[in-house]
């Protein structure tokens, strides 16, 4: 089914949820449409799954008129995750709106954001680029990763609401400039949440992170692999299905990693 933007209208590149969809025009417009339960397409309300925003809705960027002055700043990208949304301006604000359940918005608490909402908690930090797992949401930019959402998804034993840094001697080593790829996913939400901060020096190797369904992994340019988070699946790569904090995946002698994705259970490193 072709979906109509408007005459004029280019897209730049698209999202999905587990029920709703994101699009970004070139113009810097965030257009929103499916379901609506939790808030994740933008509106201002929430709707039963019975009653969603069936057609493209501007609920970010200059032509939205929203409240707030940073939503209606040109957007540079957009991520999905289960039921929450995520967008990145081009001056480097993180937007976020949906499910709030565990946190994945970064607003401070678990209750949902109707419309299109700054990160106050970053304001100030010069972010470059965004992902969103199914419950959890990662950014990067001035050397450090920022994610906020389920602690599962970071391999933490807790849910916290508030920023916490992360520290780790798997990470000492490496910063990260980079993040991509969404992923959804339909699992049970558990209560609590958390936004976490995974900072690292600015004199060390860029790296990419991707995030999955309940994982995130780490590429460094030295071609180390890391990752983080429940590995029910095996999908850490560690040989084992436990949950783990940050730590380096074991690839075979001679590999060195040159690229990394992760889908809701798996994760696939090109070499």
């Amino acid at each position: 089914m072709l979906v109509h933007f408007g005459a004029g209208v280019k897209v730049a590149s698209v999202a999905a949820g587990d029920h709703h969809c994101l699009a970004v025009t070139s113009a810097g417009d965030v257009h929103a449409w499916g379901s609506n339960s939790c808030g994740q397409a933008g509106t201002g309300g929430s709707s039963s799954p019975a009653a969603p925003t069936n057609q493209p809705a501007c609920v970010a960027g200059p032509s939205s008129g929203s409240s707030a002055l940073v939503a209606r700043e040109p957007m540079a990208a957009v991520a999905a995750g289960a039921y929450h949304s995520a967008a990145l301006s081009r001056s480097g604000w993180l937007v976020t709106w949906g499910c709030g359940l565990l946190g994945q918005t970064g607003q401070g608490s678990t209750s949902n954001s109707l419309q299109p909402t700054p990160v106050a908690a970053l304001g100030g930090v010069p972010l470059d680029s965004l992902a969103c797992g199914a419950s959890h949401t990662v950014v990067a930019g001035a050397g450090a990763v920022y994610a906020m959402g389920w602690a599962a998804a970071l391999g933490s034993a807790c849910n916290r609401l508030t920023p916490e840094l992360l520290e780790d001697a798997a990470l000492a080593d490496e910063h990260v400039v980079k993040v991509r790829g969404p992923v959804r996913s339909r699992a049970p939400l558990p209560p609590g949440g958390v936004l976490r901060l995974v900072q690292c020096p600015w004199s060390r190797s860029p790296m990419q992170v991707a995030c999955g369904s309940r994982h995130t992994i780490m590429l460094a340019a030295s071609g180390a692999v890391l990752g983080c988070g429940w590995n029910g699946y095996r999908q850490l790569g560690r040989g084992d299905s436990e949950q783990a904090a940050v730590g380096r995946l074991s690839l075979p002698a001679g590999c060195v990693a040159k690229d990394v994705h992760a889908g809701s259970w798996w994760t696939l490193v090109a070499v």
